[in-house]
């Protein structure tokens, strides 16, 4: 399994990057532009080929949808450079890219780049690959069953349209009812690996997660830096360190909390970032490159596939930076008044915005969402503590970290054209805060948009933050610089030492960051340290000797398997059986922890033991179909009690099923091993 884990890496790297790569290149920018951006205009062509064929009656799958495109994009670009050989290119490079970079760059940057790479593929195998318990490792105590169930639905019913988003192929035979829009767009290429290596759809899901995070996040944040700090080529360097060094995200987002759409996202937004100061700095100087203004497009579409919640985080973080556009705007025309007007164009602008946010707040769609309550969990000044250290929530304060975001906060009231990075961290800083100390109306409209939730919002901080950091990290080194060439004026050496300083920075920062709980030796007190805390909890999510599915139970259920095919199961989400589609392609009638919304279905969970003499029962199985029954585990409420998914999920809720013994008239015992049964259920006659 892990050889085929493996294997499967290079190829959805391949899936997700290379129609949106060839794309980008043809129209003739640099490699890490293109590479940066490859997943944004990848995944809108899936997502918009996924609903068109579903509209069409045509099956998707990796054959029928990526290598399509893949051969599609190899084609784009293999006539463009043929046309640019021949000398027939009837647009100047100029109309579409003007960064493309020569074959010695290219090589230069590739130096810069690697220390990216090399520490993100450390610590990725630190804390990502090393707690999965096995490539089909998974995290319950999520609403996962959400998430894989509908990758599994996609790979089965070749359905990809984001606005088809039931958890069953037969809706007929649902227990709950679909979405009629779903933020997908990550289901989709869970759903491609998991289709080309014909696995279950947590190892799909563990494959694409692994390339989201490498290479693409540190990718996507090159680029970010890249842009943001053209003018700081020792800050870019150091910047290597920060990509994985916030404890909130991607570790909180994606190892406990499985928020997978979220994440998608969120590893998207550093490059569009990127691509949107460029793309408003070339229109400052009324130079407008027609490639860029089609993949911002693109990669909109994609954020927004993504997440929806992705487009008011767009607008919030780019509030900063569009005042100082309309500023500068203002001001470049030279006129009289030009500081009047920039101060009235600014605030029409905010104006504009606050109408934009409680239009926006008002639309049912949206609303509904906004109405999402995540109730505050500390006081005030407690939580304006944790966003000073960058403790968010859960995770244990990072001293260090925090030092080098506020230096280089400080460092952009010095360098004013940074300022709107530190504006744009100190808002969702501010968000955060509100969400996690105050209940309320005001908390609703101001974070409703993010489900009122802080973790999302300290996750926006987090990687508004990295320039900042790496800003404050070169100042530091700078400092030390200057001090050691004090120091070291007669040393021969100290051209060569002052050199091996930012390198002892960049191995030190590095210890002290992502080290874990240190333990006081005679003490017997452990120091918990934010990655000493990632690192337990994700071995703790993975480990399948405390998963709500074990083993004994994945093994039932592959026996299970043989027995009932593609007949319908009933069953009790809550003793595991939730993830029996995902994992095991079982055709279960309850596919998510929340239970049911249908007629039949409260039926059916409160009275199922009444079978053979309730006729209501009866129509309620007879209209589902359902042939079997499932139980893996009667006392779940005992065992997995302590999980916030149960407060809401009792067996008062199923006696129907908890009441069953063999003896049940109406259900004969297929199969049975400890205390998981699987129960024919009888035929009645009409």
């Amino acid at each position: 399994m892990w050889l085929h884990f493996f294997l499967a890496l290079p190829i959805c790297l391949v899936f997700v990057c290379l129609p949106g790569y060839f794309l980008i290149r043809a129209c003739d920018y640099d490699r890490f532009f293109s590479l940066a951006l490859a997943p944004l205009v990848t995944i809108t062509l899936y997502t918009v080929v996924g609903i068109v064929f579903e509209k069409l009656g045509i099956f998707a799958s990796w054959v029928s949808v990526a290598l399509p495109l893949c051969l599609l994009a190899t084609v784009v670009l293999a006539f463009r450079r043929l046309q640019r050989r021949r000398g027939e290119l009837q647009f100047s490079s100029q109309h579409l890219g003007t960064i493309c970079t020569s074959q010695n760059s290219f090589k230069g940057e590739l130096k810069v780049f690697l220390p990216y790479l090399l520490i993100a593929l450390l610590v990725f195998g630190l804390y990502y690959l090393r707690p999965l318990d096995g490539p089909s490792s998974l995290t319950w105590k999520t609403d996962n069953t959400e998430h894989l169930n509908l990758v599994w639905r996609y790979v089965k019913s070749g359905q990809w349209s984001i606005f088809s988003s039931s958890l069953f192929e037969d809706i007929s035979h649902a227990s709950i009812m679909g979405k009629p829009y779903y933020p997908a767009a990550w289901h989709v290429l869970a759903a491609m690996i998991t289709g080309f290596t014909n696995q279950n759809a947590a190892f799909g899901a563990n494959v694409i997660n692994a390339v989201l995070l490498v290479p693409c996040f540190p990718a996507g944040i090159y680029l970010f830096l890249r842009t943001t700090l053209k003018e700081k080529p020792l800050a870019l360097r150091l910047g290597a360190l920060f990509p994985f060094a916030f404890g909130v995200f991607p570790w909180h987002i994606l190892i406990p909390q499985a928020k997978n759409s979220f994440f998608l996202g969120v590893v998207l937004l550093p490059a569009f970032l990127a691509l949107f100061v460029m793309v408003s700095e070339d229109a400052l100087k009324k130079k407008y490159e027609l490639g860029k203004i089609a993949i911002l497009f693109a990669g909109l579409l994609a954020l927004v596939f993504a997440h929806p919640s992705m487009a008011f985080t767009l607008g919030v973080a780019l509030i900063p930076y569009l005042m100082g556009i309309i500023w500068r705007a203002n001001i470049n025309r030279s006129r009289h008044n030009s500081r009047l007007s920039a101060v009235v164009a600014i605030a029409t602008f905010l104006l504009f915005v606050v109408a934009a946010w409680r239009i926006c707040y008002e639309i049912p769609l949206v609303n509904s969402v906004a109405l999402y309550v995540h109730y505050a969990y500390a006081p005030l000044r407690a939580t304006v503590i944790e966003a000073l250290f960058l403790g968010f929530k859960d995770v244990p304060m990072q001293p260090l970290l925090a030092l080098f975001v506020w230096l280089g906060i400080l460092y952009s009231l010095y360098r004013r054209n940074y300022l709107w990075i530190s504006g744009s961290f100190l808002l969702y800083c501010i968000l955060f805060v509100i969400s996690a100390s105050l209940d309320g109306s005001f908390k609703q409209y101001m974070t409703g948009f993010w489900y009122t939730d802080y973790n999302r919002l300290a996750s926006i901080a987090c990687i508004l933050a990295m320039p900042l950091a790496a800003l404050g990290m070169e100042s530091l080194v700078r400092v030390a610089q200057h001090l050691f060439e004090e120091l070291a004026v007669q040393d021969g050496q100290g051209r060569f030492k002052r050199m091996l300083i930012p390198c002892i920075f960049l191995a030190t920062s590095f210890v002290m960051i992502f080290y874990p709980n240190i333990k006081v030796p005679y003490e017997g007190v452990t120091i918990s340290t934010a990655f000493g805390y990632t690192g337990s909890r994700a071995h703790r999510y993975n480990d399948i000797s405390r998963s709500i599915l074990d083993q004994d139970e994945r093994d039932f259920l592959t026996r299970v398997k043989k027995i009932t095919k593609d007949d319908l199961v009933l069953n009790v989400p809550g003793d595991g059986s939730a993830f029996a589609y995902p994992l095991s392609d079982i055709n279960t009638y309850y596919r998510r922890f929340d239970g049911s919304n249908t007629p039949e279905s409260e039926v059916i969970s409160d009275k199922i033991n009444e079978y053979m003499y309730n006729s209501e029962v009866q129509k309620a199985v007879k209209k589902t179909g359902a042939q079997y029954l499932l139980l893996l585990d009667k006392d779940f409420d005992a065992k997995h009690g302590k999980s916030s998914l149960f407060d809401k999920f009792h067996s008062r809720d199923w006696k129907g099923f908890v009441s069953l013994t063999d003896e049940t008239p109406g259900f004969e015992v297929i199969l049975a091993k400890d205390d998981m049964r699987l129960y024919k259920i009888d035929a009645l006659a009409d």
